[in-house]
């Protein structure tokens, strides 16, 4: 999270469906907010750990800073990844399943099976696997009462636009955080 500063907002939002928040966050970008300041709800064993197992509600996760959370900028980056292996074949059938095992392992868990799997069906196989953890991880959220998103936004005017941009999106208990 970038450090504070004493003009900076954060603008939070709350989603109950997986497409307004996906609409959202390509929507924050598209309005000129940098990646690295938009973050996500983290991963639910994460936000389960960080408070004790019992998970609050996600208006109650959007107030606290201190919820666990994730930049965008780490699925763009993955996301890049997979298509820069996937789109080259060649490459991957010389550096094997077991280097494009480790290339993606950590943050997706990608388990690529045979070597003749990984040279014939790589794209497949890697684009299956992250889209699944993202759909079950947002999903998760869903369960878990909403997913949430935080804006780092430099002032009032950004916070503003912010705000409008998510309400836009369909997202509902806007507001800014601090």
């Amino acid at each position: 999270m970038p450090a504070n500063h004493s003009d900076d907002v954060y603008v939070a939002a709350v989603f109950q469906d997986v497409d307004g928040f996906r609409n959202a966050l390509g929507s924050l970008v598209s309005a000129g907010f940098p990646a690295a300041n938009i973050s996500i709800l983290g991963e639910h064993q994460a936000v389960a750990d960080h408070f004790g197992g019992a998970i609050p509600a996600a208006s109650e996760l959007a107030d606290r800073l201190d919820t666990p959370r994730e930049p965008i900028d780490d699925e763009q980056t993955l996301e890049k990844a997979v298509r820069v292996l996937g789109e080259s074949l060649s490459m991957i059938g010389t550096i094997g399943a077991a280097g494009i095992a480790y290339a993606v392992g950590g943050p997706v868990g990608v388990a690529v099976g045979t070597g003749a799997a990984a040279e014939t069906k790589v794209e497949d196989v890697l684009l299956n696997r992250v889209d699944r953890h993202y759909s079950e991880r947002f999903e998760q959220g869903i369960r878990d009462g909403g997913l949430v998103c935080w804006v780092h936004a430099q002032n009032e005017n950004e916070a503003q636009r912010a705000q409008e941009v998510l309400k836009n999106a369909g997202g509902s208990e806007v507001h800014s955080v601090s």
